[in-house]
């Protein structure tokens, strides 16, 4: 039986980032997370190499199976509904552009995962198109995701998501900068996150978090989706996610007409949307003290233009 290591050691900065993540609770299980490793590496015949020293919300080991040689990437979480809405998620995915699941236990809410380019964190992107790859993939998920309507029932919802939590907490932040705050800007960002409509005849299975390091790219320089965190819902919110969040403040506008093109979206909604998440952040970076909050207000600014958006229209049903 493999036994434990010095490399089984948690990094300190792991700890770091999940306790941020999670809170002080979180450290019981971080004291457990070795031997998490070791079982899962038993039950399939892998030798564990070392910390793959990333992520906020769980823990990567670099495995090898024992009988090829080949790599692979152990992930566990602490919060097991992210292990199972991941697993779902990744398994509605299976052939498409997502990280592809070898092996998974629920018991211990450690999955076995397929190493990209076989090197921690993927290859390097595409010298030129980059954007336009990962909105076909993103695409490409959706469209499977359309079709998963009885395995997705398990999955949280868009509009559970909106009603109690971004909502609110974005009223929260407002009520608390209000005195700091122009008065015409804050009644914009109320119209905005309030006037969000998910459309229920555009919902899939929604990746949620495309941020530029969940998106990894293969031997080929193929996008490869990692890391979801995966909700039912309109596909616009993905869309706007990625439009303003994929590199912040880099591209936004790039980024904004292909994914009207690529999903045929409104550019208006598509506008609305991606400003109500700017709203959101920029919020949070300012309660934080975060540098971010300066860049955000320059893609908000870039994103808003002439336009009237206090009388945008929104269509669509909730979800």
């Amino acid at each position: 039986m493999h036994t434990q290591s010095p490399t089984l050691l948690t990094p300190r900065s792991a700890w770091q980032r999940l306790r941020e993540h999670y809170g002080p609770g979180v450290h019981g299980w971080l004291a457990r997370a070795p031997e998490v490793f070791n079982e899962a590496a038993r039950r399939w015949q892998l030798t564990l190499d070392s910390y793959h020293d990333a992520g906020h919300a769980s823990l990567v080991m670099v495995a090898r199976e024992r009988t090829s040689g080949r790599e692979v990437l152990l992930k566990a979480w602490p919060d097991h509904s992210r292990y199972r809405n991941e697993m779902i998620a990744l398994g509605i995915w299976a052939a498409g552009p997502a990280v592809r699941v070898l092996e998974h236990a629920d018991d211990l809410g450690v999955a076995a995962l397929e190493m990209v380019a076989a090197v921690p964190g993927g290859s390097v992107g595409p010298e030129m198109h980059e954007h336009e790859a990962v909105a076909a993939a993103l695409r490409q998920l959706h469209r499977l995701g359309r079709s998963a309507n009885t395995t997705a029932a398990a999955l949280p919802s868009l509009h559970d998501f909106l009603e109690c939590e971004l909502v609110p907490r974005v009223h929260r932040r407002l009520a608390a900068q209000r005195p700091q705050l122009e008065v015409d800007w804050a009644r914009l960002g109320e119209r905005l996150v309030t006037g969000l409509r998910p459309d229920a005849a555009r919902a899939s299975v929604l990746h949620a978090d495309v941020y530029r390091e969940n998106v990894l790219f293969d031997d080929r320089r193929n996008p490869v989706l990692a890391d979801p965190l995966p909700m039912v819902g309109d596909e616009v919110f993905d869309w706007a996610f990625w439009t303003v969040y994929y590199n912040l403040g880099t591209d936004t506008r790039d980024r904004f007409e292909i994914a009207v093109t690529t999903a045929g979206l409104d550019p208006r909604r598509l506008r609305h949307w991606s400003l109500a998440l700017c709203v959101d952040g920029l919020l949070y970076y300012r309660e934080v003290g975060d540098h971010r909050a300066s860049v955000m207000e320059r893609v908000i600014a870039g994103l808003a233009g002439d336009l009237d958006l206090t009388a945008i229209p929104e269509k669509g049903r909730q979800t």
